[in-house]
This record gives C-alpha cells, structure tokens and sequence, in this order.
C-alpha cells in the first residue's frame, strides 16, 4: 500500500513538473529519493513515463510524463512560446526546491523573513516575478490597507535581464492586477535595480 502511494505521488509530481528526475520528483512530495527511484523504474516499465537526457542539466535520467509527450516535441521543434507574468508565493512549487530553482533557473531564492534584518541581502518577504518562462527579477513589497496603497520597498532584476519597455508594462500590469486582488488602489515604487527601471514601470 505504501510503495504504491509512493508511485501514484511520484507520477503525479512528474506530470506536474513537466520534467523530473529522482532529486525533482522525490522533493516535489518530499519523498525519499530511494523510494522515488524505485517508483521511476516500476513507472518507465509499465509505460507510464519516459526517460530522456538533457546535456544541460545534471541529474540525469530526467522523466516525462506521457501525457506531456506532445509537449516535449513542441519544445524540441521551438513551437512553445511562454506568455505569463506571474508574481510567485515564496511557497509556489516552482521555487519551493532551491536546488532545482538554481539548476532549471539559475534563481537562488531564499525566504529572507526567516533571516535576521541585519543579514537579509534583498528584504523581508521576497516575490519572485516570473516572466515569459523565466524568473527575472525578485519583490520586497508591503500592504498599507487602510492607504489602500501597495509599496514596493525595492524591486531587483536578475543580472542579465535587460530593463526595457516590454517587461516593465508586463511587471506594471501584473503588478496592478496583484494590487487590486488585495483591495489596493496604488502602487508606488521606492527603488529598484538597475535604477533606470523604476522610471520605466507606469502604474497609471
């Protein structure tokens, strides 16, 4: 009964990741990797997921989930095209495993309200912002409910990630929508890196 719970979560976190191998699935339920990894032997002979190697990660064999089959060969023809923004909960499943964060991302995200003020790096309760398929930058933010404002204490774009037009009228509208969900009505914005951002982002 055990070992089979243990296969039905380890299907299930397959066929929620997209792609996993035993350290992303075992993680996913926070399952033992040895139990995971028989679980992905029982599931790949019985045909229910299918294990391919990618160069650029390390971990392999990953896993696919044949109902996600169409999707790997859109993704290796260049037919998918990513379109959300999303602010992400520090506890969205797609930053909960760091190391698959860091791997997948190159995004090492730690919930900073745990650490002392002193030793935080980037603010008290961190959002990161997902954009297009990539997570391009992280949030400090906080509610003033009865200004029905929402403060963006500082707002930090990943090294690389270039701050142009289009992803500061993503983020603003994303951000406004996130805003209004809370009952908020503003949005002002106190500091971002690089600094140029900040004149970029319009909340009107």
């Amino acid at each position: 009964m055990h070992a089979e719970a243990v296969k039905a979560l380890t299907l299930n976190a397959v066929r929620a990741l997209g792609l996993a191998n035993i350290n992303w699935a075992s993680s996913y339920f926070y399952l033992k990797k040895a139990e995971t990894a028989q679980a992905l032997i029982e599931l790949e002979n019985e045909g229910l997921v299918y294990p391919i190697k990618v160069e650029e990660l390390k971990g392999n064999p990953f896993y696919v989930h044949m109902d996600n089959l169409s999707l790997l060969n859109e993704a290796l023809e260049g037919k998918l095209r990513p379109t959300h923004t999303a602010i992400l909960s520090p506890f969205d499943p797609l930053i909960t495993d760091r190391s698959r964060a860091r791997d997948l991302f190159n995004f090492d995200y730690n919930i900073e309200c745990y650490t002392p003020a002193p030793k935080r790096k980037y603010g008290y309760f961190l959002l990161p912002l997902l954009h297009k398929g990539s997570l391009v930058g992280r949030m400090d933010a906080k509610a003033w409910r009865n200004e029905k404002r929402l403060q963006i204490i500082k707002l930090y774009l990943e090294p690389g990630v270039k701050p142009n037009k289009m992803l500061a009228k993503d983020l603003a509208v994303t951000i406004k929508a996130y805003a209004a969900w809370q009952g908020l009505e503003k949005v002002h914005v106190d500091w971002t890196d690089p600094a140029e951002f900040r004149e970029l982002l319009q909340f009107n």
